[in-house]
């Protein structure tokens, strides 16, 4: 409760800045009649449909002050953030699962993330709870639980259809469990899950007009910097990650387990590896589809930190909060200068 109330704090503050040019678009566009939607649906905004639906609900109680608009980003970010947390304490234990929830919170790419009035934060709101349900449906399988996972995923890819990759790494944690959680329900769940989703697959297929050809062909350099983006431009939570990584795949810490690493690991590089696939389409790599694995680095992150001995974890720690806030204030600094974009 402490983090989430921590990162309802961080994301009220400066919440009423000028609103870029994506946010003027998402007030514009939802404030307009539930038909003139459906017709933008038709056309560049298929990927955004579900959200300015539920905005524009939000917009007709509340207003549409700038503040008012990012205020359900920053509502999803901090729920987003305590089931982080409820994840790390359910894989690895309360401390890890702590710590990730601190790491991902002062990641001000995920602040940024959280005070922008598009799907984003909603979106890793729906990764991150699908991804419980699965870990409690492994540990204690039930229809319920099955359900809640199938359709969490697919409410997240009708959110951003980028969400969709975490499937990808779903399934890898599956097939390295089958002996121990079957079949049946497993494939049951991505059969509903296909079903649900592939409406808005073809609602965007149908309805890409070129909103896309503004994205550049991914180059290593363009690669590189979406990954510092990503991660808050913070060196030490890169270095904090890595170690969680190599403690996942040696097994150096206690009690973990295959189909762990291959869950928090395939979550990290999954929406990087399906924007890099759709590349070779059509360029569609932008640092900020990559948000969706913001969870996978927090964890590998508390993994890595409380598996050293205790003066080097509370160091590493310390450096990476204090890397993160000078971050954070950067950010602020930046909303604080913000002028209004030309539309």
């Amino acid at each position: 409760m402490s983090v989430g109330l921590l990162t309802l704090a961080l994301g009220l503050i400066r919440i009423g800045a000028q609103p870029t040019y994506d946010e003027r678009v998402s007030v514009r566009s939802s404030s307009q009649g539930l038909g003139l939607i459906r017709e933008l649906s038709r056309t560049t905004e298929a990927p955004h449909v579900v959200y300015y639906v539920l905005l524009h609900y939000w917009l007709l109680a509340f207003g549409k002050a700038v503040w008012v608009a990012r205020l359900p980003s920053v509502i999803a970010g901090a729920l987003a953030a305590v089931v982080t947390v409820l994840l790390g304490e359910r894989l690895f234990g309360r401390l890890a699962g702590l710590m990730a929830g601190l790491v991902l919170v002062t990641n001000s790419s995920f602040v940024a993330m959280e005070q922008t009035a598009r799907s984003y934060s909603a979106t890793v709101l729906l990764v991150v709870f699908a991804t419980y349900m699965l870990v409690c449906a492994v540990e204690a399988p039930s229809r319920l639980r099955w359900l809640l996972w199938a359709g969490a995923v697919a409410a997240a890819a009708w959110m951003n259809f980028f969400a969709i990759s975490v499937l990808g790494a779903h399934a890898l944690a599956l097939i390295s469990l089958r002996d121990r959680v079957g079949r049946r329900a497993p494939l049951l769940g991505l059969a509903a899950v296909v079903v649900a989703v592939f409406p808005i697959a073809l609602l965007i297929s149908f309805g890409d007009t070129r909103q896309l050809d503004w994205i550049p062909a991914p180059t290593p350099d363009i690669l590189v910097s979406a990954i510092w983006k990503w991660t808050g431009r913070n060196p030490l939570l890169l270095l904090a990650a890595a170690a969680g990584i190599a403690v996942l795949i040696t097994g150096a810490a206690r009690l973990l387990e295959r189909w762990k690493a291959l869950l928090l690991c395939g979550w990290l590089v999954a929406p990087m590896t399906m924007a890099l696939a759709l590349s070779v389409v059509h360029p569609a790599f932008v640092s900020r589809y990559l948000l969706t694995a913001s969870p996978a680095v927090a964890l590998l992150s508390g993994v890595g930190i409380v598996s050293l001995r205790r003066k080097p974890a509370v160091l590493l720690a310390a450096l990476l909060l204090i890397a993160a806030t000078v971050r954070l204030v950067e950010h602020y600094a930046d909303l604080a200068h913000a002028v209004p974009p030309n539309v």
